[in-house]
């Protein structure tokens, strides 16, 4: 499973993918540095404590969409893309359980969205202990908190299961349908949670919704449900994968 993980790992690395995000993760710098030099383009309105500024520099990378779109690329690519240009059968031989290769491709994807949410988080600290706390914005005191830190914390948590619900979604899909159909049914998904988080009725069942919504109501229970309905759904999707690739003809 480990030599199948690093495989799987080093095919998306060599893509240039992984290093896209990574330069994506520079952007807590450009505003901790562009606040310390006062550069006009940089405007923070208000003063940030250092959880305030690594969680809402999280918020602000996913509302690019464009760490969404390259992660539900990698995590199509490594099912139908190699069904499609072949690769695949060479690896089923390589192993006795296809399950081991499977979830070895899964493991792998979902091991580069969390090193690419601690990233952010790392660079954000740095940012902020080297420019913003220097500057009107941030706090010399680094560790000065307040009470609404919790919840900003359990927000961009959620956010990051939502994340590795969307790739999962994705690489379910991938097993059975195009690398180019996958990628498009889990962006819609995507959209299709954005329009559904506004229904109130409904919104906080619906996966994503400390994401998606901009106006969200915070609440524990509401975190709870969040969490535990996407770890469920993360969980299904992983077992439906397993049975489905297991179960394909090549």
């Amino acid at each position: 499973m480990i030599d199948i993980l690093k495989a799987e790992i080093y095919k998306v690395y060599k893509r240039k993918f992984v290093l896209t995000l990574c330069f994506l993760c520079l952007l807590p710098i450009l505003y901790g540095l562009g606040e310390y030099l006062h550069w006009k383009i940089i405007i923070i309105g208000a003063k940030l404590d250092l959880v305030t500024f690594i969680t809402s520099m999280w918020s602000f990378t996913l509302i690019l969409t464009v760490p969404i779109i390259l992660l539900l690329i990698m995590s199509a690519s490594l099912v139908a893309g190699e069904i499609e240009d072949g690769q695949i059968l060479l690896e089923i031989t390589r192993v006795d359980d296809r399950n081991k290769l499977i979830l070895g491709k899964y493991f792998a994807i979902f091991l580069i969205t969390l090193s690419f949410y601690m990233l952010n988080n790392f660079v954000s600290f740095l940012a902020y202990l080297f420019f913003l706390s220097n500057t009107s914005k941030g706090y010399s005191q680094i560790f000065t908190t307040h009470s609404y830190n919790l919840e900003s914390i359990l927000v961009s948590f959620c956010s990051l299961v939502f994340l590795i619900f969307m790739i999962t979604l994705t690489f379910n899909f991938s097993t059975r349908k195009s690398s180019v159909i996958s990628i498009m049914i889990g962006f819609a998904s995507y959209l299709a949670c954005m329009l559904l988080g506004y229904i109130d009725s409904i919104s906080k069942f619906v996966p994503g919704y400390y994401t998606v919504v901009s106006n969200y109501h915070f609440s524990i229970n509401t975190v709870c449900i969040q969490l535990i309905e996407m770890a469920i759904l993360i969980f299904l999707l992983i077992m439906d994968s397993c049975r489905r690739f297991k179960a394909k003809e090549f």
